[in-house]
């Protein structure tokens, strides 16, 4: 008899076995050998229809909606990752179409049109793999055959598996045709990477995005398969395989169908007996190393990898085995979804930290000769996470106590001659520190006392609320700097309305200046006005001189000899009037022996040198 009425024979799943087929065997002989007795899983319970194919149903209610309302498009694009159901979805739409019996949304599955094509050999339904048949040579021949009639079915329908394997000139030369196809014709395409698609292309189908399969779904279908067949198997197998099938259905069919193959007949099949077929680590064990890695017991931990690799398990594998399940309990955290078993205790800081180290020593071990050594300093790594703080926190810490320290060294000292002195107290005595205040001196603040500082007028004892006539003032001499406006009030001037000169910078202390009478009251200051612009000259550069070694933990200012008039009446100093210095040898001493900032710079210290000893090995 025939090999192709015995393989369609063969794709009825055995779910569906009170189905009788209503095509005979055939009398012709058989050219093509005896047929095959075993048929694997994957095709065995392939979905006959739209509510078999699990995890996809929002493609196949819309496709069931478009036949029931009659608003079936000419051309359809199936994209997805491998083992979702595309092909499948594309032949029971070729079935819901073509079937003799009842078309629509639930096709019957037994006429000669559904068997035949559900097993690939309807002469109406064409597959073509694009894989191998992607130039433009093979693309004309079903443009040829679009224009004929169907023999038997109401449409003609094409199915391109792999489409993205075709050509650019076979999409171009297609393109007319799918654009304005006959109304007898229906094409679907099947594609793993639609971005290879052409644009055009895609803008003139329909496109369903299939989506991986969920655990919980793969999961259940296994159960189902494995009572269909009798087998005795463990749930935890059935997790262990829906981890691996990262999404495919077909993936997972695959290796149950592998693991039923060699299993005891004594006992159910155990995680054991599937990683002794399949390879890898079980999960639990896993489990147990994370587990030990996040409580900081690194002989455990230690103990546990050298029995799985001694029993035959690849480090670098077991490096990302154990990276997937940070990765999945991380995620669970984060989400708010429950973690698996043994994954409890992992937070999501702790995940994300260990899954760097994972993923910089997985890299070792695929690179290098020593994937054992890597193994084990991953290993260690990850179970010292514990002890390790943060380093951003340790340097947020270190910012607050320098400073700290900086404010403690920098308060705002009395000075000699203040308010009781007389003089006004100004804007700047009050002002807090900032960090302009610990920045470095300048060549500006280091300058030696300019001549216009030296000849400017000073005032003198008597010149002020006792009706004596104030000195002459000696004019500038020409070519000296104009005078900047100092920031205390000036005093009052009956020869000239200028504004005073600025006060000089901090000097040492010195006598008190002759105060005035206590019966005259003060005179009231009056508003300086701008200074003169002194008549254009080549300035004289200044000279510079290196200021001058601070005595107390106090940030001086560079000390300034007194004016040549009278050293006595030198205007006191007053505070942040001039410039800020950075810290003396002596104050970075003070902070560095701070017990609280040593401890956080030895572990800074230390933590660099962990890291820097774990990139060299």
């Amino acid at each position: 008899m025939a090999r192709w009425v015995d393989s369609q024979r063969a794709v009825i799943p055995l779910t569906l076995a009170e189905r009788e087929p209503i095509r005979q065997r055939s009398a012709q002989p058989d050219i093509l050998g005896p047929p095959v007795s075993y048929v694997v899983f994957a095709r065995k319970y392939r979905p006959m229809t739209f509510d078999e194919v699990v995890g996809q149903e929002h493609v196949g209610q819309t496709l069931k909606n478009a036949l029931a309302q009659d608003r079936l498009a000419h051309a359809y694009l199936f994209c997805g990752p491998r083992g979702v159901g595309k092909t499948t979805m594309a032949r029971i739409l070729a079935k819901a179409v073509n079937c003799l019996v009842s078309p629509g949304d639930h096709p019957c599955g037994q006429c000669e049109a559904c068997t035949s094509i559900a097993a690939g050999q309807d002469i109406d339904v064409l597959e073509l793999d694009a894989a191998s048949r992607r130039k433009v040579e093979d693309i004309e021949p079903l443009i040829d055959s679009s224009r004929y009639l169907p023999q038997r079915s109401p449409r003609k329908i094409f199915i391109v598996d792999e489409a993205h394997m075709l050509s650019k000139t076979a999409w171009n030369a297609l393109l007319k045709t799918l654009e304005e196809p006959p109304a007898h014709v229906l094409f679907i395409f099947a594609t793993t990477e639609p971005s290879k698609v052409i644009e055009t292309v895609r803008s003139r189908c329909q496109r369903f995005d299939f989506k991986r399969i969920t655990e919980k779904d793969i999961v259940g279908k296994l159960r189902r398969i494995a009572d269909a067949e009798g087998a005795a198997v463990d749930a935890e197998v059935f997790s262990e395989i829906a981890t691996r099938a990262t999404g495919g259905m077909r993936d997972a069919e695959t290796l149950l169908d592998q693991a039923l193959g060699a299993a005891p007949t004594d006992r159910a099949l155990g995680t054991e007996d599937l990683v002794a077929i399949l390879g890898g680590t079980p999960r639990g064990e896993r489990a147990r190393i994370l587990s030990g890695a996040h409580a900081g017991q690194m002989k455990a931990v230690l103990t546990s990898a050298a029995a799985l690799v001694d029993a035959g398990a690849d480090p670098v594998e077991l490096l990302q085995d154990l990276f997937d399940d940070v990765h999945a309990a991380a995620v669970a955290k984060a989400s708010g979804a429950p973690p698996r078993a043994g994954f409890e205790s992992l937070d999501v800081e702790w995940c994300l930290a260990a899954a760097d180290l994972l993923s910089r020593h997985r890299y070792m071990a695929r690179e290098s000769r020593a994937a054992r050594a890597s193994l084990d300093l991953g290993l260690l790594a990850v179970a010292r996470l514990g002890d390790v703080r943060d380093i951003e926190e340790m340097v947020e810490k270190l910012e607050r106590m320098a400073a700290g320290s900086v404010a403690d060294a920098r308060a705002p000292q009395p000075v000699h001659g203040g308010v009781a002195d007389g003089r006004a107290p100004s804007v700047a005595d009050a002002r807090a520190p900032s960090v302009a205040d610990a920045r470095a001196p300048r060549v500006a603040d280091a300058r030696a006392p300019r001549v216009a500082d030296a000849r400017a007028p000073q005032p003198v004892h008597g010149e002020t609320g006792h009706g004596a006539e104030s000195a002459p003032r000696e004019a500038p001499r020409p070519g000296t700097p104009a005078a900047l406006p100092q920031l205390a009030p000036p005093v009052p001037s009956q020869a000239s309305p200028q504004a005073a000169p600025p006060a000089p910078p901090p000097a040492p202390p010195h006598r008190d200046p002759p105060r005035a009478a206590a019966s005259a009251p003060p005179t009231p200051a009056p508003t300086p006005a701008p200074a003169a612009r002194p008549p254009a000259a080549k300035p004289q550069p200044p000279r510079l001189t290196l200021p001058t070694k601070p005595q107390t933990p106090q940030i001086n200012r560079p000390k300034t000899e007194p004016g040549p008039q009278n050293s006595a009446t030198a205007t006191p100093s007053t505070p942040g009037s001039a410039a800020p210095q950075a810290f003396s040898a002596e104050e970075m001493g003070r902070i560095r022996a701070h017990p609280r900032v040593r401890e956080v710079l030895d572990t800074f210290r230390g933590r660099i040198e962990h890291v820097k000893r774990t990139d060299d090995t």
